[in-house]
C-alpha cells in the first residue's frame, strides 16, 4: 500500500551536523541521522486533571495520544526517544489508570526514553523512574544542537524546544480551523504540544518563523497570507 502521509524534511538545522529533521503529522519530529524521536509537552494526565474537577473529558484521550505515539514509533523506528519537558500535567492527575496506560506503552518500546524537565513536571523523578524514563535535567546539548523545554536562543547553537504549544489558525475568524504546528526560525525549532488536549496558541511563535501545520495525514507549510493570530 502506498504511503498516503506527507512529511516535511528540513535538511539541516543551523550549522549543526547530522541534523536532518523530519516533521510528522503525529506531532513528533525525527532526527533521522541520529535515530532520535522528539516530542514535546505530552502532559500525561491532562484529561484526568479535568475529570477530577467534574469536566466531562472523554476517558480515552490518553490512550489516543499513546496510540499516536506508537504509530510514530512504527513509522520511524527510532533508536531512542527524547521528550522536551512537561511529561506530566499535574502530579495529582497521575491516577492508577494513567500510570498503567503510560507504563504499558513504555513496556512496548525497548529503546531508551529520556526527558528534560518542564514547568509542569513537579514530582517527576519518582514517576519517571516507575516508567523507566530517564530525567536528564533542564537542558541537553549534542553536536551543535541545544535541547530545552523553553525556546530561548543560545549562542552558536540551534535550539529545539517545546513549551509554547504553537498553533496557527487557517481561514477567517468566523470559520477558521486551529491546527498545531511546528515553528522554525533561523536558530530555534518549536515543536507542537503532543497532548491531544492542547489547543495551542500563536502567542509564543517567533516573528517571521516558518510554520508547518499538522493535519490528519500530513504536515504542510502555512503561507503567510492565510495565517491568523488568535
Amino acid at each position: 500500500m502506498a504511503n498516503e502521509t506527507k512529511e516535511v524534511v528540513i535538511d539541516r538545522l543551523g550549522h549543526a551536523t547530522r541534523s536532518r529533521l523530519v516533521l510528522s503529522h503525529h506531532r513528533v519530529a525525527f532526527l533521522e541521522q541520529r535515530g532520535t524521536l522528539l516530542l514535546a509537552d505530552p502532559h500525561f494526565g491532562h484529561h484526568a486533571a479535568f475529570r477530577a474537577v467534574g469536566v466531562g473529558i472523554p476517558a480515552d484521550v490518553l490512550d489516543a495520544d499513546l496510540r499516536r505515539l506508537t504509530m510514530a514509533v512504527d513509522r520511524f523506528k527510532p533508536q531512542d526517544i527524547l521528550i522536551l519537558g512537561d511529561v506530566l500535567h499535574m502530579k495529582f492527575a497521575i491516577t492508577e489508570e494513567v500510570h498503567a496506560s503510560v507504563h504499558r506503552w513504555r513496556s512496548s518500546f525497548r529503546g531508551p526514553v529520556r526527558t528534560l524537565v518542564g514547568n509542569h513536571d513537579r514530582g517527576l523523578d519518582e514517576i519517571a523512574k516507575a516508567w523507566n524514563i530517564e530525567v536528564i535535567g533542564s537542558t541537553f546539548e549534542e553536536e551543535g544542537l541545544h535541547f530545552n523545554h523553553y525556546p530561548n536562543a543560545v549562542a552558536n547553537k540551534f535550539v529545539i524546544a517545546g513549551h509554547e504549544h504553537p498553533a496557527t489558525v487557517i481561514g477567517s475568524a468566523a470559520d477558521g480551523v486551529r491546527l498545531p504546528c511546528f515553528a522554525l526560525s533561523e536558530d530555534v525549532a518549536i515543536l507542537p504540544a503532543f497532548s491531544g488536549m492542547a489547543a495551542g496558541t500563536s502567542r509564543g511563535i517567533p516573528r517571521g518563523a516558518a510554520l508547518f501545520a499538522t493535519g490528519p495525514t500530513e504536515v504542510f507549510r502555512v503561507p503567510t497570507s492565510v495565517r491568523k493570530v488568535r
